[in-house]
């Protein structure tokens, strides 16, 4: 005969609307996660509650609308690329690897945090094209700190050792690119994302961007720009590039036009523009293309749209 349970303990679960749409979330990413990661190509290793993490769960790649649109405005050098390299600086956990090893013969990414270089490492573990390397680029060689934001550790930064912290940091290495590169093949591509060190970063490449002259996508940050342009701008210019921006037309900054537009682009789609031209804006861009002067007259003859 079964005997009826004895309650030992006895909680309240309070639920709110928070709660409600937190489930609410959930279901929706379990809905789409095959799909998601089939479109990717392989599992990817991330760190949970993380910006980064949180776009790669949403949306199966972190700057989707980003890579999809460089890759459109690249279209006519595709060919090329897949006899080609392409180098990932400030890889992170690989996303943007990831992306550009179904383009290219091979992809070197280097990655100097040690914490998301071991990510990083796993996630290229995937692919039989991509190379990593647990250091960073600079002007010149040298050992440096960097900071690990556990929120947004896509915003790490690296500190000359001399700086006093407050955070917690990690001993990274910086190597300049001339001095450590070693590949057959014509480099197509270099993308930039080192926080602020873009400008060094190129500093200790010049020989290889007049060599290999590959196109050049790069992060900015508003206080980059000094005197209307930034540093890592200026030596690319002097190399003969010219930059490129995007622009996503009609961004008002009224709250209820802003929500206007969204329902719009939920309807109909965005314009998104190229241009490229003097001056720069002076604002954050999450992605400028820098134009070597013998891909000019193919990319640069006309403008380019695209609806997102």
């Amino acid at each position: 005969m079964l005997k009826r349970p004895t309650i030992v303990y006895r909680h309240k679960e309070r639920l709110d609307l928070g709660w409600a749409l937190d489930q609410l979330c959930a279901y929706r990413l379990k809905s789409r996660r095959k799909a998601l990661q089939m479109a990717r190509g392989c599992p990817l290793a991330i760190f949970a509650n993380d910006n980064i993490g949180i776009a790669i769960n949403s949306f199966g790649v972190f700057e989707k609308n980003e890579l999809n649109l460089l890759f459109a405005f690249l279209r006519t050098e595709l060919t090329s690329f897949s006899n080609a390299v392409a180098l990932d600086v400030g890889a992170h956990i690989g996303n943007h690897s990831i992306y550009f090893s179904k383009f290219f013969a091979e992809v070197i990414a280097f990655e100097p945090n040690p914490k998301t270089y071991s990510l990083l490492k796993l996630n290229a573990s995937y692919f039989k094209n991509i190379r990593t390397h647990n250091f960073g680029l600079g002007e010149c060689g040298g050992n440096y700190q960097v900071v690990f934001n556990p929120i947004n550790s896509g915003g790490s930064s690296l500190i000359p050792p001399s700086e006093k912290l407050d955070h917690t940091t990690s001993n990274a290495r910086l190597e300049a690119l001339d001095q450590v590169l070693q590949v057959e093949q014509k480099i197509k591509l270099i993308k930039l994302d080192t926080e602020g060190f873009e400008y060094q970063a190129l500093s200790g490449a010049r020989q290889t961007l007049k060599i290999h002259q590959p196109i050049v996508v790069l992060e900015q940050h508003l206080n980059d720009f000094t005197e209307g342009d930034t540093k890592a701008s200026k030596l690319l210019r002097d190399l003969g590039y010219k930059i490129c921006w995007i622009e996503r037309r009609f961004s008002p900054k009224i709250p209820l036009l802003r929500l206007l537009n969204a329902l719009w682009g939920l309807l109909f789609g965005r314009n998104v523009v190229v241009y490229c031209g003097l001056p720069l804006p002076k604002r954050g861009h999450r992605m400028l293309i820098a134009i070597p002067v013998h891909l000019q007259d193919r990319l640069l003859n006309t403008k380019i749209k695209a609806t997102e």
